[in-house]
């Protein structure tokens, strides 16, 4: 007999045998399923390798129960001095412990495994002791590798994923220690043969894992075993009906095979669904700890004013919950025009959302809508279903809608999400929340998505609240920074006092000559400037105190047109006024507010200096200004003096900074005059804005409160222009530059 060619099987196989068949059969479908999910990473290479030299050493060991013994063994033992280092490889892989100390123990692996190659080749590979020294450093290997996963357990802060790292080490130990009583009986010591049934679990284990992208929960697995399972009985059960209602003869036999294979196929995928669905409605402990946890993160976030503790209790609650696989938190960026990731569990998804080019999903969410991934399928199958029996423009405008939508599920597959809770403050999108249970369809109810949707809102108002605790922290920093400099200016202007004195009597002298009466003048000038610095930082840093009285606008501004104009000729630029008449009155203090408008006028004709059309023009009007509150946004009215030059223009980053105290973009500047105007316009309760285009020119806009208005709610504002429309137009015509006369008057000084 040919020594390669196999014996006719025993009539009947033990136990072990049996084992060592299923376990490589299960092993290799295992390595086919990962590999044909068309995973290219080193991760998944290690995990098909590890199971396909897993399945040759169980086929080795059949093979030497049914067939040529010494072959048989051969293939086990050269399959067994494969797993040491293709064992090596992937824990170290899926652990991300790629260290020095690593390396080695890998590299030493495959140098015994090709030392001992050419021993098992031999005929010394029936030794009792080759054999022995080859199953102790399988073994020490596969128990090393347990180890590198329990040091990993010191490491991981998240109480989860520890707990599920060691479901990891005890089920690991577990399969190889059973693996190991397997050879007992070749001792004759008696112990059942269960180490194949506990490798292919535990191998089961980790190819979910890596489906996952994450470490499973017991609870989670054990629920894939039991579908698995019942899918497993209710196939066998329609191949059996079939043998037994058609026969099992030789004739036939391909038949029903055939016919079987069929069947499974058909109801696999629909059986497959029914089952997940049936195992998780009737998993109410699910549902009740779903409900719970979220009423707990709500209750927790109540006290949470941080980000970032924000953001490691809503994630770690999210990781204790079996009916999450995917979860991300997006918020909006400064710019406003993307919104980032901060936090998520489960696979990583898309690290930033252009809000331009997502334009659909944002609107939908900005309107309150929560997008459901189920929903938007159905949406789909509809309108291709109804896309080809309806007329061209019909047809058109479906397909226009089946874009949309086919957009909207491309961009939830890059987000990993099922579900999306829109985070809105003050009809804003400021984020959103995404969840999905990747296991089974329609995973949430609508309670549920309730529940998900006050914890959006929750969060809403903690990024609010964390705004506000960030102003106030700043506030505080920069009055215990302005204190501190105030004493130090006031140090400062001491000595300065000193030096100018004593300069002023060196140049009375009259025995000085011409260069020393030079220098000494250089040092007036320059004592004087920096007293002027130090002014004007006292006037910045000392709190606010000023007076103020009913006055009129209008008067303020002429008189700070009187006040450049001789500085306007010398510039030659030219100064128009618009003044709106019958303006109502409003409180300040006119010395305040004059010190106010000459300083933004004189900055309007400085950044003139290399303009070719030099205006600047100054106006005044009736306005409305928004501001947030308690009840809403609150609407008031006010009037605006505007101050608009043709200057340069001002970059992103000068309006970025514009305001904030030392940054100047002149090159004799102090950097305080623009922080000065604006602590003075919001002491009277108003506001100091800028606009600019580069190369076009700057606005400046101040809002003053309208004496004895009170501020009205949005929604209040709309019932009264729905209530009285024709009024309110006709008095505002009135107060925005309409009297008898004309719209307003208007002057030029040149």
């Amino acid at each position: 007999m040919h020594p390669l060619r196999l014996r006719p099987p025993p009539a009947s196989m033990d136990i072990q045998t049996q084992s060592s068949l299923l376990s490589a059969i299960v092993c290799l479908a295992i390595a086919i399923s990962i590999q044909i999910r068309g995973r290219r990473s080193r991760l998944h290479l290690y995990f098909v390798l590890l199971n396909t030299v897993l399945a040759v050493w169980n086929l080795g060991f059949f093979l030497q129960q049914v067939s040529d013994p010494a072959m048989g063994f051969r293939i086990a033992m050269l399959a067994a001095l494969a797993i040491p280092w293709c064992a090596m490889k992937f824990f170290a892989t899926f652990l991300g412990t790629a260290t020095k100390l690593t390396g080695v123990v890998t590299n030493t692996t495959a140098v015994v495994s090709l030392l001992l190659m050419p021993v098992i080749i031999s005929p010394l590979f029936d030794n009792r002791w080759v054999n022995l020294l080859v199953l102790v450093y399988v073994f020490a290997v596969l128990y090393l590798c347990m180890f590198l996963i329990y040091k990993r357990l010191g490491a991981t802060e998240s109480r989860v994923e520890s707990a599920r790292l060691w479901y990891l080490v005890i089920g690991g130990l577990v399969a190889i220690t059973f693996s190991l009583t397997d050879y007992l009986p070749k001792i004759d010591v008696f112990f059942p043969t269960v180490g194949t049934v506990f490798t292919v679990i535990f191998m089961f284990f980790l190819s979910q894992i890596l489906v996952q992208y994450r470490l499973l929960d017991l609870t989670e697995f054990f629920g894939k075993i039991a579908v698995l399972g019942s899918l497993v009985s209710l196939l066998a059960a329609i191949y059996g009906l079939l043998i037994y209602f058609v026969g099992d003869q030789p004739g036939t036999l391909f038949f029903t095979s055939l016919v079987a294979s069929f069947v499974v196929l058909i109801l696999f995928e629909p059986l497959r669904i029914f089952v997940e669905a049936k195992i998780a409605r009737y998993n109410l402990r699910e549902r009740f700890d779903f409900g719970r946890q979220m009423a707990k993160l709500r209750r927790e976030m109540a006290n949470v004013l941080e980000l970032g503790q924000m953001v490691t209790l809503i994630f770690g609650r999210f990781e204790n919950m079996r009916r999450i696989t995917h979860a991300a938190l997006y918020l909006l960026e400064g710019d406003a025009q993307n919104y980032k990731c901060i936090g998520h569990v489960g696979p990583q998804p898309k690290s930033m959302l252009d809000a331009v080019s997502s334009r659909d999903f944002v609107d939908r969410l900005r309107d309150g809508e929560t997008l459901v991934r189920e929903a938007i399928e159905d949406d789909i199958h509809e309108l291709r279903e109804l896309g080809s029996s309806q007329e061209n423009e019909n047809a058109a405008e479906g397909l226009g809608q089946l874009a949309k939508l086919e957009g909207l599920m491309d961009l939830l597959d890059e987000i990993k999400a099922g579900v999306v809770f829109p985070i809105l403050s003050d009809r804003r999108l400021i984020g959103f929340l995404t969840l999905w249970d990747a296991r089974v369809r329609e995973a949430y109810l609508q309670d549920e998505l309730n529940a998900v949707q006050q914890v959006a809102n929750q969060i809403a108002i903690v990024v609010e609240n964390s705004k506000l605790v960030e102003k106030l922290q700043e506030r505080d920093r920069l009055a215990a920074l302005g204190e501190m400099a105030a004493g130090l200016a006031h140090e400062i202007r001491n000595p300065l006092g000193a030096i100018k004195g004593a300069a002023q009597l060196l140049q009375m002298d009259d025995a000085a000559d011409n260069e020393s009466a030079e220098f000494l003048q250089v040092i007036i000038e320059e004592v004087n400037r920096l007293n002027n610095v130090v002014s004007q930082f006292l006037d910045y840093a000392r709190s606010e105190r000023t007076s103020s009285e009913n006055l009129d606008i209008n008067p303020c501004i002429e008189r700070t047109v009187q006040l450049v104009r001789n500085k306007a000729e010398e510039g030659m630029v030219e100064v128009k006024t618009r003044f709106a008449t019958h303006l109502p009155q409003v409180r300040g203090d006119t010395e305040r507010l004059t010190q106010v408008f000459l300083n933004l006028a004189l900055n309007a004709i400085d950044a003139m200096a290399h303009s070719e059309n030099k205006v600047l023009t100054l106006s005044s009007a009736l306005g409305r200004r928004k501001e947030p509150g308690l009840g809403g946004t609150l609407v008031r009215d006010v009037v605006e003096i505007r101050f608009e030059d043709t200057g340069r223009g001002m970059t992103v980053e000068e309006l970025r900074n514009i305001f904030i105290p030392f940054y100047t973009t002149k090159q004799t500047g102090t950097g305080l005059g623009l922080p000065i105007c604006q602590r003075l316009v919001r002491s009277f309760g108003g506001a100091l804005s800028v606009t600019s285009q580069p190369g076009v020119g700057t606005v400046f806009t101040v809002q003053l409160p309208i004496v004895g208005e009170e501020a009205i709610t949005g929604s209040t504002l709309k019932r009264e222009r729905r209530s009285d429309s024709k009024t309110s137009e006709a008095n505002l015509a009135i107060a925005r530059n309409t009297d008898s006369e004309g719209p307003g008057r208007e002057t030029e000084e040149t």
